[in-house]
């Protein structure tokens, strides 16, 4: 991570060119990488954030770094509020939506959209983020519904549990790689960075640890000037070091996003997808791309509780 007084994205994503021929090789080097998942031995990639931190935008992001054409993989839309409400299992870089197709790609890279979650840490956020990193809770859950404590009946941590037993635990869902979005115009969620910190490094009964990356989002409103470039460097380092990755330049990344305000086509031109390819933003989302897939990264589930079923006397046996 950079020092205090520096900006990565302003000084290497934003003011810097970009050498086709390098990047290129990155992403070649990203694809050899991604075919080395199946369906059956997948990586899944858990996306957290609060509501409008660009969770959605980010997905689609790098689909967009590897497919060269946009295409709305992850429902996105504008305002605070998010679009989300589910848990969704992306299937990413399917060959129709990707181009060239990725050869030799086994279709077992998945992106996982949470709903956004608010700044609370209550141990029923903390549970839940578990579930869901064990594979215990299935695809288009919503998650609104088993997190609202204001409900008349609200879930408890073991009614949740009860709801999402080990035993329905599906190998294919368990999370390796969570990533944290937070928008630098904003002030990083501590709260909600706190229950994804214990949900996935300090759960001592599950004995559960998966790495968890954080991304700083919307870093082109620094360049802008719309933020203070000592705000932001403040909430990027106070986000880093809630997550534990503080002054780790592989777990901290600063990106921006494709968007409206950067990557628009204008309303008239032929290219009905809408979006223009930016290597700006392709370089630090293939850059994030090589740091997911190194196989470094320590990846500890719980273990799998046996069941035990009292014998039966038969004396027909002896």
């Amino acid at each position: 991570m950079a020092s205090a007084s520096k900006n990565p994205f302003l000084e290497e994503g934003v003011r810097m060119s970009v050498d086709p021929i390098k990047l290129k090789e990155v992403e070649n080097d990203v694809r050899t990488g991604l075919c080395k998942f199946t369906e059956r031995e997948p990586m899944n990639v858990l996306v957290i954030g609060k509501p409008g931190a660009g969770k959605s935008s980010f997905i689609n992001s790098m689909h967009m770094a590897i497919a060269h054409r946009w295409y709305e993989v992850a429902n996105y839309g504008d305002g605070r509020r998010g679009i989300t409400t589910d848990l969704i299992r992306y299937d990413m870089f399917r060959d129709e939506l990707t181009e060239p197709p990725i050869k030799g790609y086994n279709h077992g890279v998945f992106f996982w959209d949470t709903a956004g979650l608010e700044d609370l840490n209550q141990k029923i956020f903390e549970t839940f983020l578990g579930l869901i990193m064990e594979g215990r809770i299935p695809p288009d859950t919503n998650i609104h519904e088993h997190t609202d404590t204001t409900r008349q009946r609200p879930p408890t941590v073991s009614s949740l549990k009860r709801r999402f037993p080990r035993s329905g635990a599906v190998e294919e869902w368990k999370c390796h790689r969570i990533v944290f979005l937070c928008a630098a115009d904003e002030e990083p969620p501590m709260n909600l960075m706190e229950a994804v910190t214990d949900a996935a490094t300090k759960d001592k009964a599950d004995a559960r640890s998966l790495p968890v990356f954080l991304v700083m989002s919307k870093c082109d409103k620094v360049d802008r000037d719309e933020i203070s470039k000592d705000v932001y460097e403040s909430r990027r380092d106070n986000a880093a070091k809630s997550l534990m990755v503080f002054g780790n330049n592989q777990r901290c990344k600063e990106v921006s996003l494709y968007c409206k305000e950067l990557t628009a086509l204008p309303p008239d031109d032929f290219d009905y997808s809408g979006m223009r390819n930016d290597d700006e933003i392709n370089k630090k989302m293939l850059n994030l791309w090589m740091n997911l897939l190194s196989p470094a990264y320590r990846v500890k589930h719980a273990p799998q509780k046996k069941s035990f079923r009292r014998s039966v006397f038969n004396p027909l046996k002896w």
